[in-house]
């Protein structure tokens, strides 16, 4: 939060923001997916798969950021693929919110190893350049990853109620 001269702050992770930013990040993913997965190359399909293998490093180390970054890379060669100058900005403006929200509650990667096995079935449709059913996994996990968000929402407003 900004208020320009005077103090910028860092705010608390509300519920209804975080599931705001989710839905519209899981709509501009799909659109990415469907637009990308056509134009991918098998040299950019290795890349996903090694960048698929640093998040399975990252997720034993119990290194967030670097489990950012392998995530990061793998979804962006999608993007790169689709093309898509005005979807990548939009993108690129959600995606710091997205690296807060998983940041904050993924901070022991709970949840994470859900992730490799995902990206494994994504990466296997967008090698036979199925983008329709690559979009629809992509969805069924970001709507996974939203459920752990809000269980985790859930836990922290129980604790804030026994204190």
């Amino acid at each position: 939060e900004a208020k320009p001269p005077a103090v910028t702050r860092i705010t608390p992770l509300n519920r209804a923001d975080v599931e705001s930013t989710l839905a519209v990040m899981e709509v501009l993913d799909q659109l990415a997916v469907k637009a990308g997965v056509p134009n991918l190359t098998d040299d950019m399909i290795a890349v996903m798969r090694s960048a698929n293998d640093d998040l399975a490093q990252a997720i034993k180390a119990n290194d967030i950021g670097a489990a950012l970054a392998a995530d990061d890379t793998l979804h962006g060669i999608i993007l790169e693929a689709g093309a898509n100058p005005l979807l990548k900005r939009l993108m690129h403006q959600v995606h710091p919110q997205i690296h807060r929200i998983y940041y904050r509650k993924f901070s022991s990667l709970r949840g994470w190893q859900d992730a490799i096995e995902h990206h494994d079935k994504l990466i296997a449709l967008c090698a036979t350049r199925d983008g329709e059913a690559a979009a629809e996994v992509s969805s069924q996990h970001r709507r996974f990853l939203g459920g752990l968000i809000g269980e985790l929402f859930d836990i922290d407003e129980s604790a804030s109620d026994t204190s």
